[in-house]
């Protein structure tokens, strides 16, 4: 049914980004005609995919005039552009995202910064020493080369997803000098690489931060100055938001729409509900067809939220019922649960930063909302999606679009963890813990302690971490499918350039 075999998607998804990633750095100049690209075999570890992977985006590449590709030969760049045509290129990139460069550079602090440290902290002295070899060649290659190296330390592939989703947005860390955009001197990177590198080898993790800090705003504030100066803006009918694609293939309108009906079944229109609509109106509704929402309601039904009665239709589940179990041997279930349980490091190491900019931007009486919303669960015993409800309303309440697009995402993938809450409640002092929880938060939020709310977050969200590891295992998943093995790793060679 919907979404086809996992093998089958990693490998169109993966395709996906390697297409995009070479079609961007041809674009802007970094291979030019005539130049060879790094062999399959080379490709393949760098990537950490398989050969057909790579050759399903060199095939792309190849039927649209980018490259030139024989048995026995390098793969070769084809395509030429003058001067003009890549000056075109690049205005045009650039106007259409003119509005989102400010909002994704202050998600960035807020997001990647969290990230990065823990990666850090990960390091071992020999991991830190490659760093100091980094800093010895200088260059926004090099620079890319440290954002993957210690972000692959957390073994995550939602968080490299987020990474190369962001970068290929932005564009900056592909292009080359000779397109005219040259944001770093060669001498501020070697600074900056030996500067992060000597205080994470010393494990002085404030001056750390502060390096990570300082170079992130200089950037901003390059990029800045580069946009404003050599760029004018679109019209607003024509400006690209960033936009985090999880999924790339056919089926995202199914996951999309699933995740929609979920949160629809949890906190919105059917909350109270004990049916959901006939197909038909759910199509109307929706703006898709009926057999996409049967595809939907299948997906629904073998995740354990929905249950098909004859001559009724489609019954709900509530999570406190606990009579809906998730079947993962549906592809589409196990992916996302994969991607639910990659989801928690995220909110782990970049609450903090979310919750202070969310809670300084939303009104006294969203806040009094809240609070009231939490009582509610406390006094239905409900307390299982406080969480939920608070990665909502950073979803919907941040004043920056990078963040409302982040969390909005990492929300929709929590939602797919609902049939796993029952399962939960059974181990002992669960449904305790969720109660102390809610607690907790109404007590941090009635005294506006924001540090005290993502504490009490953070270390709630860690042991929940534990909790779905240790289910997925259980449940026959093995950690290839919940780890980086499947990511994209460096997407560097070392024969480029």
């Amino acid at each position: 049914m919907c979404g086809g075999g996992r093998s089958l998607q990693n490998k169109q998804h993966f395709s996906n980004l390697i297409y995009e990633y070479f079609f961007l750095r041809i674009r802007f100049q970094y291979y030019e005609c005539g130049d060879t690209l790094p062999s399959i075999d080379t490709l393949c570890d760098e990537f950490s995919v398989s050969s057909q992977t790579v050759k399903s985006a060199l095939r792309r590449l190849r039927s649209e005039g980018y490259i030139s590709m024989h048995n026995g030969r390098p793969t070769t760049v084809i395509f030429r552009q003058t001067g003009e045509d890549l000056s075109d290129f690049i205005t045009g990139y650039y106007s259409k995202r003119y509005k989102a460069f400010a909002d994704l550079n202050e998600t960035g602090l807020l997001i990647y910064i969290p990230l990065i440290m823990e990666g850090l902290c990960r390091m071992n002295d020999d991991e830190i020493s490659g760093i100091f070899q980094l800093s010895e060649q200088p260059t926004t290659d090099n620079l890319l080369h440290f954002y993957c190296f210690v972000l692959q330390k957390l073994d995550n592939p939602l968080i490299m997803n987020l990474f190369w989703e962001t970068a290929m947005f932005e564009g900056f860390l592909l292009a080359q000098k000779n397109a005219g955009i040259s944001l770093y001197s060669d001498q501020t990177i070697r600074d900056y690489l030996k500067a992060v590198a000597g205080y994470a080898a010393e494990r002085n993790w404030t001056e750390t931060y502060k390096v990570l800090f300082t170079f992130q705003k200089q950037t901003f504030e390059e990029v800045k100055r580069y946009v404003q100066k050599h760029i004018s803006p679109a019209p607003d009918s024509e400006q690209i938001p960033f936009k985090w694609r999880i999924y790339r293939e056919h089926p995202q309108i199914c996951y999309s729409l699933s995740v929609r009906l979920l949160h629809e079944m949890c906190m919105g229109e059917y909350s109270e509900a004990e049916y959901l609509p006939s197909y038909e109106k759910m199509s109307v509704k929706y703006n898709v067809s009926v057999s996409t929402m049967r595809r939907t309601v299948y997906v629904l039904h073998h995740l354990g939220a929905v249950q098909p009665v004859n001559g009724k239709g489609t019954r709900i589940c509530r999570i406190r019922e606990g009579d809906g179990m998730p079947d993962l041997s549906i592809a589409p279930i196990r992916r996302n649960m994969a991607f639910f349980f990659q989801a928690f490091e995220i909110i782990m190491y970049s609450c903090e930063e979310a919750l202070h900019i969310t809670f300084s931007a939303i009104s006294p009486e969203e806040k009094k909302q809240l609070k009231e919303q939490l009582r509610k669960y406390l006094a239905l015993g409900c307390c299982e999606i406080s969480l939920w409800r608070l990665l909502l309303t950073v979803a919907v309440g941040s004043p920056l679009q990078g963040i409302r697009e982040i969390y909005g995402n990492i929300y929709g993938l929590f939602l797919w963890g609902y049939s796993l809450k029952p399962s939960h409640e059974t181990e002992p002092d669960n449904k305790r813990m969720y109660r102390m929880f809610t607690e907790e938060l109404i007590q941090a939020l009635e005294t506006d302690d924001i540090d005290q709310c993502a504490a009490f977050i953070k270390q709630f969200v860690s042991k929940q971490f534990i909790f779905a590891e240790k289910y997925l295992i259980r449940h026959g998943f093995q950690q290839n499918e919940l780890r980086l093995s499947s990511s994209i790793s460096f997407l560097l060679s070392a024969n480029e350039g």
